[in-house]
C-alpha cells in the first residue's frame, strides 16, 4: 500500500494512520480507543454528542455531532475543508463541533 493511499488529505491537513479529533481551534488531537475499535460511548464522547458518520477517501471516516448545528456549536474550518476536498458534504454545508478522523476498521 502507498503511503497516499494510508492517509486523508485536505490542501492544509494531512491525517496520518493515526485516529485523531479536529477541534474547532484547528488542533489535532491523538484519541485511540480503548480496545480494537472504538465503543459508541467512546465516539460520543469524541465529539460531545450523538454520532453521524461520514465517508472521506481512502477508508477514513469522519464521525461528528450529529445535533451540532443545533447546538449552535462553532464551525470546525478545518474538517469542514477536509470533508468538502473529499466530496463528502454539500458545497455549502459545514462541519460544527469537534470531529474525530478515524480508519474505517476502528468504528464497529
Amino acid at each position: 500500500m502507498s503511503k497516499e493511499s494510508e492517509r486523508v488529505m485536505s490542501s492544509s491537513l494531512t491525517i496520518d494512520d493515526k485516529p485523531v479529533i479536529i477541534t474547532v481551534a484547528s488542533e489535532l488531537k491523538p484519541y485511540k480507543p480503548a480496545s480494537e475499535t472504538y465503543t459508541l460511548e467512546e465516539l460520543q464522547a469524541a465529539v460531545g454528542g450523538y454520532i453521524q458518520l461520514i465517508t472521506l477517501a481512502n477508508n477514513y471516516r469522519m464521525v461528528i455531532d450529529e445535533e451540532g448545528k443545533i447546538k449552535s456549536k462553532p464551525i470546525n474550518l478545518q474538517a469542514t475543508l477536509l470533508a468538502h476536498e473529499c466530496g463528502a458534504i454539500f458545497p455549502n454545508d459545514v462541519i460544527n463541533g469537534d470531529a474525530l478522523v478515524c480508519r474505517d476498521e476502528l468504528i464497529d
